[in-house]
This record gives structure tokens, C-alpha cells and sequence, in this order.
């Protein structure tokens, strides 16, 4: 990908009418885009681990109750779904990667095309349901707990800490999402503008 950068930049040089400054932001989208993904990955792998460890001592003794059977298939359906998002996800790039040429033209649909992606995941359609499935998960996973440290006479901060937890990421998430989505809607608004100005100069 450097040395596609590196072409593209040598190319938009001989352009007087366009900024470097392009080349910079693709640079910056990439990148965020590989370390998006290598963070899915990663923690796609740890929670599997993590997961698959709780479960064998869960089903270690033989005697599973309801509640716990429900905690390990919600946690597991999660699971699945995440790995679902992340393949989808690494289908389209490398799709959008063949499409590739040593073009301004090209390295600006490209762009678009990673915001459009990123997009989707915070507001497309399968990414909210995916998004609220997992928000429910959370939610009962905390609650699960928190009603287990009641009947255990648990101290209250340590019964409601999981659930508390739980809110308060889903909450920060919320605040980042609308953040980034409102970043991306206007690099594409920006990035579509240079689109049509670099058609309407061919």
C-alpha cells in the first residue's frame, strides 16, 4: 500500500491544481483502517479464548443450570456475529483493493470507498442490529450478574459494578459513534466534491 501511496503522490505532483494534502489523508484513512481491523481481530481472537476457557469450567462439574447455559449461548452468539462483521468487512477491502489503479481518480473513489465502508459499520443496517443484539447481550450478561450478587448477599458496589460497567461503555460508544459518523459524513461530502471537480478536468 506505501508504494501505491508513493505512485499516487509522484502522479498528483505534476498536478498544480490539487493539494498533497489528499495523499496525507489517504495515508491517515489506510492506516486507521488496517489498525481498526487488526484490533478486531485480536480481540475477536482473545474473546474466543477467553470465552471458550469459561465455558469448559462451566460445563467442567456437569451440572449446568439455565441461567448458565443462556450466559455461554448469548456470549458465544455474540461471538459469532462479531467474526461474521469482521470477514465482511476484510471481503470488501480486498474487493476494493483489486479496483485499484495509479490514478488520482482512482485513489480518491478508494477513499471514498473506505469511508463508505466504516460508515456502514456505525449506521448501515446490519451493523445496528448487529450493534443492538450485542448492547442486549451486555445488558443481560450485567443484569445476570447483578442478580446473582444480590442473592449472594454481595456488597452493593460489587452487584451492581458489571452492570454499571456495561452502561457506561455502551454510553461512551454512543458519544464516540456520533462523533466519528459526523467525521465521516463530511470527508465524503469533501471527497465526493473532489470527485466530481477531478471528472469534470479529465
Amino acid at each position: 500500500m506505501d508504494d501505491e501511496l508513493r505512485r499516487w503522490a509522484a502522479t498528483w505532483k505534476k498536478m498544480e491544481a490539487f493539494d498533497m494534502a489528499i495523499v496525507r489523508r489517504a495515508q491517515s484513512a489506510y492506516r486507521t483502517e488496517a489498525v481498526r481491523q487488526l484490533l478486531e481481530v485480536v480481540g475477536l481472537g482473545v474473546g474466543v479464548v477467553l470465552v471458550a476457557a469459561k465455558t469448559a469450567s462451566t460445563l467442567a462439574p456437569g451440572d449446568v443450570s439455565v441461567a448458565d447455559g443462556l450466559r455461554i449461548g448469548m456470549v458465544w452468539s455474540a461471538l459469532v456475529i462479531g467474526g461474521g462483521v469482521i470477514v465482511r468487512s476484510a471481503r470488501q477491502r480486498t474487493k476494493s483493493q483489486t479496483l485499484l489503479a495509479d490514478t488520482p481518480q482512482a485513489l480518491v473513489s478508494d477513499l471514498v470507498r473506505v469511508h463508505e465502508r466504516e460508515l456502514q459499520l456505525w449506521v448501515g443496517k446490519r451493523a445496528l442490529i448487529a450493534t443492538g443484539f450485542l448492547a442486549v447481550v451486555a445488558l443481560a450478561l450485567g443484569a445476570l450478574a447483578a442478580s446473582r450478587g444480590m442473592a449472594a448477599n454481595e456488597p452493593f458496589g460489587a452487584v451492581w459494578r458489571p452492570l454499571g460497567f456495561v452502561v457506561v461503555a455502551l454510553g461512551a460508544l454512543g458519544v464516540f459513534g456520533r462523533r466519528r459518523v459526523g467525521f465521516l459524513r463530511r470527508e465524503l461530502r469533501g471527497l465526493l466534491d473532489l470527485q466530481r471537480e477531478l471528472d469534470a478536468n479529465d
